[in-house]
């Protein structure tokens, strides 16, 4: 058994008449177990950091703003700090520009530093920007690396693959995709040992909506696409002039700020999300979401602050999603339109115009919440955000 292809090199038959068959690479057999062999430990390693660096971002939150050692899921909308809580951003964010500045390869543990004292970025980041730094230069270890941090993170292994085929690769590459299966279902173990075998969100039970409903959500899919073309846009441009120490730092002081008056911006937003999908809102949250942090994104991921961006998409997202089925309802007050389910689909639909990611935002919200009842509304919403940011940026590259 000198080559794999002895064993799998077989011409299988065609689905259709005009559609060949593939067969697979002429790869050494050895070449092939000591790839799995790299691909899994990065897996475990990418897994481990990905539960390591949300349970370092609570505690470091826990004792900075309550002054408690414990990974208790606490947000810093419950503190009673003064200016103090204005210090914490801007001090954690310098501390990891500094670090950065001797040491490039804790890019990681800038990020929790940044997160942990509460700019409004994802812990997710961590881990996938882990995977990238192990993989070095080699192309299969870094989408492996990651596709684990990502399904590490949230326990979805099937909008890992799709995510590293269709915003990494940009297709999907058959050859390739045994091995980013086996680092997404890795990741996605590891988050299942910890967490449990449940989804990342909690929805309460629903039915599925009714064809007017459905046409009503997507809308939403209308306003996230003007807006995730915005976030573009203005994003784009900020990175094009501004560079340095000094914009991260003064970026964290405005988070800082506005964390005085708007608390619950603070931090990477899992609990107000989790909230959001659950129904359990006031209307100051859905304003301070889908208005303050929507414009502080715009400048943290202006200034190029180290963190993840999914998590602060999916808030922002939530929040639009369930202000506009309010306003919907206000304009056609017999619409059964369901507040968790349009959470659901506001936050797939901006991270779908913002990514780019059509398929990787549909698989992600429903794989992450376990809601089936929401795929028609998702396909027309996360379509229409897609077209429309699409065509809005243009020349703009998408955020990735």
């Amino acid at each position: 058994m000198k080559y794999f292809t002895s064993l799998f090199n077989r011409k299988g038959l065609p689905v259709a008449d005009c559609v060949s068959s593939s067969q697979y690479m002429q790869v050494p057999i050895e070449r092939v177990l000591y790839m799995v062999m790299r691909v899994f430990i990065l897996s475990v390693s990418c897994g481990i950091v990905a539960v390591g660096a949300l349970l370092l971002v609570r505690l470091m939150s826990n004792v900075l703003y309550f002054n408690e050692w414990s990974v208790a899921p606490v947000s810093p909308i419950y503190h009673n700090l003064d200016i103090t809580a204005i210090i914490l951003p801007v001090a954690g964010v310098l501390a990891g520009v500094l670090l950065l500045r001797k040491w490039k390869f804790l890019s990681p543990l800038s990020s929790v530093l940044n997160i942990g004292s509460g700019i409004p970025l994802g812990p997710e980041g961590v881990a996938m920007n882990f995977g990238v730094l192990i993989g070095k230069h080699h192309e299969l270890l870094i989408t492996a690396g990651v596709a684990a941090g990502f399904a590490g993170m949230f326990g979805t292994p099937f909008a890992a693959i799709i995510l590293v085929s269709e915003l990494l690769y940009k297709k999907f590459i058959l050859h390739r995709i045994g091995f980013i299966g086996l680092a997404a279902l890795t990741g996605a173990a590891i988050h299942m040992l910890y967490f449990g075998m449940g989804p990342f969100f909690v929805l309460p039970a629903g039915s599925f909506p009714s064809p007017a409903a459905i046409g009503l959500y997507a809308l939403i899919g209308v306003i996230t696409g003007l807006s995730a073309a915005l976030l573009v846009f203005v994003v784009q441009q900020l990175r094009s002039f501004a560079k340095g120490w000094a914009w991260p730092v003064a970026s964290a002081l405005a988070v800082g700020v506005a964390g005085m008056y708007a608390p619950e911006i603070l931090g990477n937003g899992i609990e107000q999300t989790a909230m959001m999908l659950q129904g359990k809102v006031t209307l100051s949250l859905l304003i301070s979401f889908s208005m303050i942090k929507f414009i502080l994104i715009l400048f943290v991921l202006g200034t190029r602050t180290n963190g993840g961006i999914v998590l602060p998409i999916i808030s922002i997202g939530a929040a639009l999603g369930i202000l506009i089925a309010l306003l919907i309802q206000l304009v056609f007050p017999g619409t059964p339109l369901n507040p968790p389910l349009a959470a659901m689909v506001g936050m797939a639909a901006l991270f779908a115009g913002v990514t780019r990611g059509w398929l990787t935002a549909i698989v992600f919200a429903l794989e992450c919440t376990w809601q089936g009842e929401g795929i028609l509304p998702l396909l027309f919403a996360c379509t229409i955000s897609w077209m429309i940011s699409g065509w809005m940026m243009k020349k703009e590259a998408p955020l990735i």
